[in-house]
């Protein structure tokens, strides 16, 4: 009876290892282990970093990760099933190579490997200082003869940078660079500074604050230069029939130099030589020289031998030169102003009979001198009330020369 027994749970033993074993035979067979690179890089975290240090030139960003597990498991995984750790607790300054520890959330899953199993880096110390702005002047000699660039200014004088200490330590300034491209005027520009190291290199790496500066640069007339404008002197009328549609100067305006009493006493401008224009039929274009006081010159090369004076002569639609003293308008309490030339001629064009009629104070030119302060201006006239019909061609010269001083 008892050895009955004993060879029952035998059998009873048997059978289940043997069920057992084909339950683990049909689990792999329908969910068979495997061995996979993960699909997506897993970001490495820096951890431990001491307060106030920076990581820089750190070799990878990422680890690729195999793993082995049934296939069900291996489809549940995600990129937060993972941690990869780089500890730099206890490091000081410096290249350091940072093993990385790789943790795995799902413990039915063996990490077979990854890549890199440590990074390089290098730990660096947070600094933070101002550094100067130094402007530099890249076509100092593009300032016309006559003129000078005076010491240029920077808004803000100084920049702020901060980073790593090994960078911040190499720069010894920011540069400002500015083209004066030949102007006869003062010069503002909003640039971009570069920071440099002791041997004029680039540092890179690093970014300005703020990252652009404004950078003005005075440029002045020298003492016994000025700028003139030039008017032609028409003699003579056309051919019956025709008249003078306009009166173009090339270049219309020039540099002359002299004495400063000489200079003052000119005025804004200087004429030609008179140019003949009786019974013209055609428009004339001629080399004519200046007329130039005695002890000044031209500086300008382009006017030495003369300027060019194109004269258009048209046929009669109807048209007329008429001279208006200029109208100054809008000067400030407090000031006086002269304009130089305080005469213009004004060409008109429209029908004959309205012309004929014309009066010379129907036509009014103004010299508009709103917002102007102490100084010498140069500025554009403008023809207002004209008789209805008539346009105005050109005012010759088109600009003028107002010197505005404190005055009743």
């Amino acid at each position: 009876m008892r050895r009955s027994l004993i060879e029952n749970l035998g059998l009873v033993a048997l059978a289940l290892i043997l069920a057992f074993l084909v339950w683990v035979g049909a689990t792999f067979e329908e969910n068979p282990p495997a061995t996979v690179e993960f699909a997506n890089a897993i970001p490495i975290e820096i951890v431990n970093r001491p307060q106030g240090w920076l990581v820089r030139n750190q070799s990878a960003e990422y680890v690729r990760v195999r793993v082995r597990g049934r296939q069900d498991s291996l489809g549940r995984l995600t990129v937060n099933s993972f941690r990869a750790v780089a500890d730099l607790a206890g490091l000081a300054s410096g290249l350091h190579e940072v093993p990385i520890v790789l943790q795995l959330s799902d413990k039915s899953i063996s990490i077979v490997s990854y890549e890199p199993p440590s990074i390089s880096l290098t730990l660096d110390r947070l600094e933070e200082k101002e550094v100067a702005v130094q402007v530099a002047i890249m076509d100092p000699a593009s300032v016309p003869l006559g003129y000078t660039y005076q010491m240029p200014s920077s808004q803000p004088s100084f920049v702020k940078i901060s980073g790593p200490k090994a960078l911040v330590d190499r720069v010894v300034e920011a540069k400002a660079s500015v083209w004066l491209q030949g102007s006869k005027t003062d010069v503002e520009r909003k640039v971009a500074p570069r920071l440099l190291d002791s041997t004029g290199n680039a540092v890179e790496g690093l970014t300005p604050d703020p990252t652009s500066v404004t950078i003005t640069i005075p440029i002045d007339q020298d003492v016994g230069f000025r700028d003139v404008t030039v008017r032609a002197v028409i003699t003579g009328t056309p051919a019956s029939g025709y008249w003078v549609s306009n009166i173009l100067v090339e270049p219309p305006a020039i540099t002359v130099f002299g004495l400063p009493s000489v200079l003052q006493e000119i005025g804004g401008f200087l004429q030609t030589n008179p140019i003949d224009i009786t019974e013209a039929k055609a428009d004339l274009v001629k080399k004519v020289t200046l007329s130039l006081p005695a002890g000044i010159s031209i500086l300008s090369e382009n006017a030495q031998q003369g300027v060019q004076v194109k004269v258009a002569i048209s046929a009669i639609v109807g048209g007329q030169t008429i001279q208006r003293e200029l109208t100054k308008q809008g000067l400030s309490l407090g000031l006086k102003a002269t304009v130089s030339p305080a005469v213009v001629d004004v060409i008109l064009s429209g029908p004959l009979p309205v012309l004929q009629e014309l009066s010379p104070n129907d036509v009014q030119v103004i010299a508009d001198l709103f917002g102007l302060t102490v100084g010498t201006h140069k500025i554009t006239p403008r023809a207002i009330l004209v008789p209805e019909g008539l346009s105005v061609v050109s005012i010759v010269p088109d600009m003028v020369e107002v010197d505005i001083a404190l005055g009743p």
